[in-house]
């Protein structure tokens, strides 16, 4: 029920902006799924994308899943390198990080580089807030 209400809240958002020439909406699209594994949070996603994507929220209905795998880098610099481009890859749809606590933990060069991957995808969705809709 929540998840409904927050969603046609988003919707009557977009369409005020929209009347305003604005897309402010856009800075508002950040979520996170908490859960178990097995509990629906991708399904959930790729639902909200075509959603989000019906409403006119997001270019398109195309949901990027990457996982700590996707976005750390075996060197200094890669991990930067290889975070943009998946957001650039994300821009216009949804980008799912799955198990995204993975990227708090370890130790030394392990927990650096998720530090890292923290740092551009907040950077992005700070900096962009328009132009990431991801």
């Amino acid at each position: 029920k929540e998840l409904k209400e927050m969603l046609a809240g988003m919707a009557r958002r977009a369409a005020f902006d929209k009347t305003r020439g604005s897309k402010q909406s856009v800075s508002r699209l950040h979520m996170v799924f908490r859960g178990n594994p097995g509990t629906g949070k991708t399904v959930t996603a790729r639902a909200i994308a075509g959603i989000l994507f019906d409403i006119g929220l997001v270019v398109n209905d195309e949901v990027v899943k990457v996982q700590r795998t996707n976005l750390i880098g075996d060197v200094i610099g890669r991990t930067e390198n290889n975070t943009a481009k998946i957001i650039e890859k994300a821009m216009g749809g949804v980008l799912f990080v799955d198990e995204a606590y993975t990227l708090t933990v370890g130790k030394g060069e392990s927990r650096y580089f998720g530090k890292k991957a923290i740092e551009v995808l907040m950077s992005k969705m700070e900096d962009n807030p328009n132009k990431t809709q991801s």
